[in-house]
């Protein structure tokens, strides 16, 4: 193999929590007696990448450090974006004191970012994705964006062996993902995580194809569809019950962070401490800490235990510096201020946090400050500053698939008593789930009396909901309705679509006619949970991301699917 060739072997063993593996070629490299200066700093960056994946952060500041001090002395451009790449990725994982010499590792990354264009596609490509991986592990979406867009183009990464996928493909294709879904762009993350879903799967991969599974999760949990989020994570808890390590420690972060937005905080608290290794978060990066932190402090306050918010706050508080944790501390922090009674200082913080978010390009995280921020106004007598804000965020959520904030930001108008009407035109977001049912069955062609009777619903009921819908969607007749259900809906039926057993399709016409997790198990004789895996297993046969795409594909596909 070439030296890049080798390089890209150890992070692929790496990726697939083979550390041993490639601690052993990184080895093997670094003994060779013909090693030059720059092969040397770039082994050396790379394996500081795999003991951040095994969770060993100190270890692998130590050797990105050793790296870039490597590289800067004779060791050319090349090296160098390798080693300032992976000493902002090792940034990520231990708390940030805000240390000049860290900002002027990003300043000389981001001034050398053109020089990417200079090397061979397959170290640009690898030496690229480093990079990204660096500067978003430090809360810069925006320029994580950007440098992902220039390697848009590359050959598709393979094996050197047979031409088949790599195994460091779908770490790369999620990045992509993972950018876009903080940017707030969910519409636009979901056709690419169910691409890395395809290659997980091609690959035989099942840690990639979990983390893919989880932020389908996290897709369906922020478009409202709560039910499909639950039946997805569960489903990769299940697969996967002893997460270690970074990787196996994202996992359980990503659905716990699922579980919260879908409104199952006991479930979420229970999975973000287990991921995290425990109590002191020994599995975490720094940010995922300071959203377990957040999330903790959350917890105890709906239980009313301020004492218990505090001391998570307390424990938040070294993280404050780190430019990717900030503002979920000041999120956290703002929490505490307002069950204390201190709704101004709430505000304040809250307007930080989402300042701080917005500021790196984490449009998604701006979006939840800017909620609680507008409680915490309301709670200050600041109404109308509050109304202001959520309007905004209502007005603006269908844009992007935020359809969970939209209705929250909705939902705190209503109690501020600011009447909210669906304008015409104004899209999915503002529909009921069972408004979404009633499209969906309206497009396939069922008239009212048929889709009243198959949801438990009068004739009239279905009449009004109709109308509702026509309006809300900017169309003037049920005839037009087909083009705008498939506009929204989160996943295309196949026409090759995976068979079910029979008990899955027993399962999927019920949720299409609307019925509960638990009207379905009482129904078919079996428990939510078992409800929830069958609900999981469609979904995924199926490549959609919603109980609404489930009832989709039942309206318009054949018995014999």
């Amino acid at each position: 193999m070439g030296q890049t060739a080798d390089l890209v072997e150890i992070v692929s063993r790496g990726v697939q929590l083979d550390s041993a593996g490639a601690r052993a070629l990184a080895a093997e490299l670094l003994a060779r007696p013909d090693l030059d200066v720059a092969f040397h700093a770039r082994v050396l960056a790379v394996l500081a990448q795999i003991e951040y994946v095994d969770a060993n952060y100190a270890e692998a500041v130590v050797l990105a450090e050793q790296a870039v001090a490597i590289a800067r002395i004779d060791g050319g451009a090349e090296a160098l974006i390798y080693a300032l790449g992976a000493r902002l990725f090792a940034s990520a994982g231990t708390p940030w004191a805000g240390s000049v010499d860290i900002a002027d590792y990003y300043e000389a990354a981001w001034g050398m970012r053109h020089e990417l264009e200079n090397l061979e596609p397959e170290s640009r490509m690898l030496a690229g994705h480093l990079l990204v991986e660096g500067v978003f592990s430090i809360g810069r979406m925006s320029e994580a964006g950007e440098l992902l867009e220039s390697l848009a183009g590359l050959p598709e990464l393979r094996t050197s062996e047979n031409r088949t996928l790599h195994p460091y493909l779908p770490f790369m294709q999620l990045q992509t993902a993972r950018v876009l879904f903080f940017q707030g762009r969910v519409n636009e993350a979901l056709p690419v995580v169910e691409a890395v879903l395809v290659h997980a799967n091609q690959i035989g991969d099942p840690l990639w194809a979990m983390l893919s599974r989880c932020y389908l999760g996290l897709i369906a949990a922020h478009r409202g569809d709560r039910d499909a989020a639950i039946s997805i994570i569960e489903n990769v808890v299940d697969a996967f019950p002893d997460p270690r390590g970074y990787l196996g420690g994202a996992v359980y972060t990503l659905a716990a962070y699922a579980m919260l937005v879908a409104g199952e905080m006991e479930r979420a608290t229970e999975l973000a401490v287990s991921g995290g290794g425990g109590p002191d978060l020994p599995y975490s990066q720094v940010a995922d800490k300071a959203l377990t932190y957040d999330l903790l402090v959350t917890a105890a306050l709906s239980r009313g235990d301020l004492a218990e918010a505090e001391e998570w706050g307390i424990r938040s508080l070294p993280l404050a510096a780190h430019p990717a944790a900030g503002g979920l501390v000041e999120q956290a922090l703002a929490r505490i201020d307002l069950a204390r009674g201190d709704a101004g200082p709430s505000a304040e913080r809250a307007e930080v946090s989402a300042a701080r978010a917005r500021l790196t390009g984490r449009y998604l995280d701006a979006a939840r400050s800017e909620i609680f921020r507008a409680r915490a106004l309301a709670a200050a007598g600041l109404r109308d500053a509050a109304v202001s804000g959520l309007s905004a965020l209502a007005r603006d959520g269908e844009r992007d698939g935020l359809y969970v904030f939209m209705r929250a930001a909705i939902d705190e108008l209503r109690k501020l008593g600011e009447p909210v009407v669906a304008t015409p035109g104004s899209g999915w977001g503002m529909l009921s789930e069972r408004e979404r049912q009633i499209a969906v069955l309206v497009s396939a062609g069922y008239s009212n009396r048929v889709i009243g009777e198959s949801i438990f619903l009068s004739e009239r009921t279905v009449q009004s909901a109709v109308s509702r819908i026509l309006s809300t969607l900017g169309v003037a007749s049920r005839s037009a309705l087909p083009g705008q259900v498939a506009t929204y809906r989160l996943g295309e039926p196949q026409d090759d679509l995976p068979p079910l057993t029979a008990r899955q399709r027993e399962v999927a016409e019920l949720v299409a006619a609307g019925s509960s997790n638990r009207a379905i198990g009482e129904q078919l004789g079996i428990s939510v949970k078992t409800v929830e895996k069958h609900i999981g297993e469609i979904l995924q046969r199926w490549s959609v991301s919603s109980r609404t795409g489930i009832a989709s594909i039942v309206a318009t596909t054949p018995e014999s699917r």
